[in-house]
């Protein structure tokens, strides 16, 4: 009996940092002298006690309740405070940081619309270009007709438009025979450079009849010039806008990484800053006190409450990782 007591009492002067700590034990004492009745029933009724005692459920040291004295409670109330202080900041921190984030994306969402507008402008005004910005020829076509005569040759007087100052014209026996010939153009200037032309044709043979077609020709580009000037001054403008609004997505793309990782990194410490302090508050057992033991003497020589909540974490994360 002496043996468990003592050994009991060596584990809570371990575990308390008490010398004086002493187990508390049962004493049993008897006056019966020599009687045998006595002995007999003081017999029994320790059989009872006994037997009531061995059918207890054993309760480690470890797992009783820890009362925390007055200068535990001191020391964590100013940990208390700290963390307090440092939740109300993830907090502020996390709304503020939740009004730029839908800040940013407004911008983003409006640049994006911007940027789909000039994308499909730069595509249509490429089209255009391409549509009139080469040598090909834009031409305008009339046919000519006559009956034949016995007695004189066919004629045909047709007049077209030339599209550019800049023309070639070419005639086209359509008979098959190249007999159709021009005899005389006459060419009438026009607004902006443009010419008029007519031009009298004729077979010189007699029974036979004229067919043919006349086509005025001029470059795309000499007819377009000033729209293909305007088009490429266009999607210059256009292109240049499109760059200034994705490089300024790039800038915004980047300001959201930082805050979507501002965001995670506060929350995470807010978790930490919640669990830390539910765990000063809980009810702790003499186990909780053994693994933090050794912070509450290092948090004697603490003064600053940032650096004790610091000390503290590192205490609490090794304890969960123990």
């Amino acid at each position: 009996m002496q043996n468990r007591v003592k050994v009991v009492t060596q584990a809570m002067k371990s575990l308390t940092q008490d010398e004086n700590f002493e187990s508390a034990h049962i004493f049993i004492e008897s006056d019966t002298d020599d009687s045998e009745p006595l002995l007999s029933f003081l017999a029994e009724q320790h059989n009872v006690f006994f037997t009531l005692i061995a059918n207890f459920i054993p309760v480690y040291i470890d797992s009783l309740p820890f009362q925390k004295g007055p200068r535990l409670l001191k020391i964590d109330s100013t940990i208390l405070g700290a963390l307090n202080a440092a939740i109300k900041a993830t907090i502020e921190t996390l709304n503020e940081t939740k009004n730029d984030l839908s800040k940013l994306f407004e911008l983003w969402t409006l640049h994006a619309e911007e940027t789909k507008t000039l994308r499909g402008n730069i595509e249509y005004l490429k089209g255009r270009l391409k549509e009139i910005d080469h040598n090909g020829n834009i031409d305008e076509v009339r046919y000519l007709s006559d009956t034949w005569y016995f007695f004189k040759y066919p004629k045909h007087v047709v007049t077209l438009d030339a599209k550019h100052a800049n023309y070639t014209h070419t005639v086209i026996d359509m008979s098959g025979k190249r007999h159709l010939r021009i005899e005389k153009q006459v060419v009438t200037e026009l607004d902006e450079g443009k010419k008029r032309i007519t031009f009298h044709t004729t077979v010189k043979r007699i029974w036979t009849s004229l067919s043919g077609k006349i086509v005025v020709s001029s470059k795309s580009q000499d007819i377009y010039r000033d729209r293909i000037l305007q088009l490429k001054a266009d999607l210059k403008d256009n292109e240049l806008s499109l760059k200034k609004i994705e490089d300024v997505q790039k800038l915004q793309v980047k300001h959201l990484d930082i805050k979507n990782k501002r965001k995670t990194e506060t929350s995470v410490r807010q978790k930490h800053l919640i669990q830390m302090r539910a765990y000063l508050n809980r009810n702790w057992t003499n186990s909780d006190y053994k693994k933090m033991r050794s912070f509450y003497q290092e948090a004697n020589k603490i003064k600053d409450s940032n650096e004790l909540v610091e000390v503290f974490q590192k205490a609490w994360e090794n304890k969960i990782t123990s």
